[in-house]
């Protein structure tokens, strides 16, 4: 039998296939994504809930009203794009101007809002969608036997995407749809409407999401949470990092878990503070699905199952942690240690130049600061603490989870300065007891719900209260 670096031509032939067919998927939401990204400057977070719910509008038109598979290619991305027309119109609207940063929170809101609801009135038990009977069956290859729907599929993503790329690059449609991007006030006085091209652009976008749900839905269990991992492929793909040992006692744990972060946060931050904006965001998302997917396969991470059994030991020799009181008091001392840390940091001279590279980068420059530098320093502070806080909390809990590496992880902190006020020193205090007490304390009256209920406050936060708790109440001061 013939092979390739020593494995047999038909085992690569065939793993070249499935890739094929997977990567079918990726494209489709890829383009989406893209065309939303390229034609309106939208990092659409949203994307893989309207993927989901393009494959649930298949499976819930199936079963109640006796939609078959060929009507729900065409019916499904049509309702899902008009909601993604309303999405634009009522939240996206009011964001156009400001920084597209605020386009990725508050798509990630509604990310949110969509998987929380989905899970609560479907359950996380995923449902099957039967392959057409038309597609039914398999073609032997020669070197394995394709399944015809998956083949379907490859063909299915290249005329979708050769054709939008043909409209977008070949037709008047497209060339308005560009021209609304270079200039759309001129355009608008040529009598375009620009408001209802660019939601149409919108809808067309998340339209193509949902038809790579409805293409998946017979390949994979229809479930509340299948666009959530999905999506952050299409945002980023895989590669390095670590989580430390948890052998050491519990000082040089901590010490070990903030070397390491602080060293990550270096690698990731020289590269991450190239680019500002939406642009730095992006980066920073897709290195941590690298360290993500590194951790899910690395065997010292324990993968899947995580790290079980993380001992609290003895602090410095001298100190037993074994108790909950002593483990909170170390904690409560090591928060206000770094409170006054940060605030010395930045009434620091070093603190004052971050603060003017953030109100006029061009001046600090121009005054001689080497600002890549300060940028990266301050990075690598930020990961510090966060290892800082890992390490307390693998201690404190006694376990270690892939939910801590995960994007929704982030999306909760940035959502508790958010809430609670950025740029303030209290703030983000406020917004995490906020977040943690909404919870621990809404899920015992609303159940599933909560994840909803909060992806809605970020919505609020981001429309309407983006100074925060603190911050509005520091405005309303100065109004008096």
């Amino acid at each position: 039998m013939t092979e390739i670096f020593g494995f047999p031509v038909a085992v690569i032939l065939g793993q070249l296939t499935l890739g094929l067919v997977n990567g079918s998927f990726y494209a489709m939401l890829s383009l989406g994504l893209a065309v939303i990204f390229g034609l309106m400057g939208v990092v659409n977070f949203a994307h893989g809930a309207f993927y989901t719910l393009g494959a649930f509008a298949a499976l819930l038109g199936l079963q109640w009203f006796g939609v078959n598979y060929w009507a729900a290619l065409v019916l499904a991305p049509l309702a899902v794009g008009l909601l993604g027309i309303v999405v634009e119109r009522l939240f996206l609207r009011r964001l156009y101007g400001l920084d597209p940063l605020y386009g990725l929170l508050l798509t990630f809101g509604l990310a949110l809002i969509a998987e929380g609801a989905l899970h609560q009135v479907f359950g996380s038990t995923g449902q099957s969608y039967p392959v057409p009977p038309a597609l039914a069956g398999a073609v032997n290859l020669g070197f394995m036997f394709l399944p015809r729907y998956r083949a379907w599929v490859i063909i299915a993503s290249v005329v979708v995407c050769f054709s939008t790329w043909f409209v977008i690059e070949r037709t008047r449609l497209g060339a308005t749809l560009r021209a609304a991007t270079e200039n759309a006030p001129l355009l608008q006085a040529f009598g375009v409407n620009v408001p209802l091209l660019v939601g149409a652009t919108y809808g067309g976008g998340v339209a193509l999401a949902a038809l790579a749900g409805v293409l998946a839905a017979p390949v994979v269990l229809v479930n509340s949470h299948m666009g959530t991992s999905l999506v952050i492929v299409v945002f980023a793909v895989v590669v390095i990092g670590g989580m430390g040992s948890i052998a050491w006692g519990p000082a040089a744990a901590i010490l070990a878990g903030v070397a390491v972060s602080a060293a990550l946060g270096l690698a990731i931050g020289a590269i991450a503070i190239r680019r500002h904006g939406i642009y730095f965001a992006m980066i920073t998302l897709a290195l941590a699905q690298l360290v993500y997917f590194v951790c899910l396969e690395a065997p010292f991470t324990g993968g899947e199952n995580g790290l079980q059994g993380v001992p609290r030991g003895t602090l410095l020799g001298v100190l037993p942690l074994k108790s909950d009181l002593a483990m909170y008091y170390l904690v409560l001392a090591v928060f206000f240690a770094v409170f006054v840390l940060i605030r010395r940091v930045v009434h620091s001279p070093f603190g004052q130049v971050l603060k003017d590279i953030r109100d006029n980068e061009s001046r600090a420059v121009s005054l001689g600061y080497e600002i890549s530098r300060y940028k990266l320093l301050a990075f690598v502070l930020s990961a510090a603490l966060a290892g800082l806080a890992g390490s307390l909390k693998a201690l404190v809990l006694g376990f270690v989870t892939l939910s801590d590496i995960q994007q929704s992880t982030s999306g909760e902190v940035i959502l508790m300065t958010l809430l609670g006020g950025t740029a303030t020193f209290f703030g983000p205090i406020v917004g995490a007891a906020v977040v943690v007490t909404l919870q621990q304390y809404l899920s015992d009256i609303v159940g599933g719900w909560v994840t909803a209920i909060i992806g809605a406050i970020f919505v609020a936060c981001v429309l309407s209260f983006r100074r925060g708790i603190v911050g509005e109440l520091a405005a309303l001061r100065l109004r008096h």
